[in-house]
């Protein structure tokens, strides 16, 4: 007979509790006992005794929990990447951790990030200018039909960019650490496949970038200064998962879009 568990869910921020913590409860309260962290009860009767932490976000523990997880046997953080968790802390503590990586918000952030490549083709921020003083046909825009789009990260979040940056006819290139199977690149006509050692060598090829990274001591500032000098003046980088990736030069970047 299977054990019924004790879920703890950490909301964070507040206005992010619908709707995914009536998801939750729906999924586990009819097998397990699914209770709701309060922030203004005292935090050790509250976690003592729970088997899983579902973490929203993964920016709303604290050393303290951790401390009195003494029989969490999971902490899942609903969420893609560990940017705001301390991941060596729950390791000191021998507890599991594990988050939410691919379809969960691959298709927002694609089509987040073709928004961005529309707007900066468009020249969106002077167009509405013009717009507002009722001047037409002043600034004109560029198509995104056979730019090339590279993808540094080819996982779930960019395969959603690629397929929805084909509809619009662009060209398409990747960066992936890990072997990309020639069905994939048929698939998503990838001109071209590096690892991250050829970024060097694509970055002057590309007319858009787009980052799907990890924030990690290795993906931190990737993209600096030097590397983006190696762009065409007339190319263009987004960040459609990890910002840091491209600080502290991201205002530089914005303030030419």
């Amino acid at each position: 007979m299977r054990r019924r568990l004790k879920v703890l869910y950490l909301p964070h921020p507040p206005q992010l509790r619908f709707p995914w913590m009536a998801d939750l409860e729906k999924a586990l309260n009819s097998q397990h006992e699914f209770r709701m962290h309060d922030e203004g009860a005292p935090l050790k009767p509250q976690i003592e005794d729970v088997d899983v932490v579902v973490d929203h976000g993964g920016g709303h523990s604290t050393r303290e929990m951790a401390d009195a997880a003494i029989s969490v046997k999971l902490w899942q953080i609903l969420g893609t990447g560990f940017e705001s968790f301390d991941i060596p802390y729950w390791r000191s503590k021998g507890i599991p951790v594990a988050n939410t990586p691919g379809p969960f918000s691959a298709p927002a952030l694609a089509e987040c990030a073709l928004m961005f490549m529309l707007m900066l083709a468009h020249r969106w921020h002077e167009g509405e200018a013009d717009l507002q003083r009722h001047f037409l046909y002043g600034t004109m825009g560029e198509e995104l039909e056979d730019r090339l789009l590279l993808l540094f990260g080819f996982g779930a979040s960019a395969r959603a960019l690629a397929s929805r940056a084909l509809g619009c006819r662009m060209r398409i290139a990747a960066i992936e650490i890990r072997d990309v199977p020639e069905a994939d690149r048929r698939e998503f006509k990838l001109e071209s496949v590096g690892k991250p050692e050829d970024l060097e060598r694509l970055l002057p090829t590309c007319d858009y970038l787009s980052l799907h990274l990890h924030l990690n001591p290795e993906t931190r500032h990737v993209i600096n200064a030097e590397r983006l000098k190696l762009m065409k003046p007339t190319a263009s980088c987004c960040c459609a998962v990890s910002e840091p990736a491209l600080a502290p030069w991201r205002q530089e970047l914005w303030g030419s879009a």
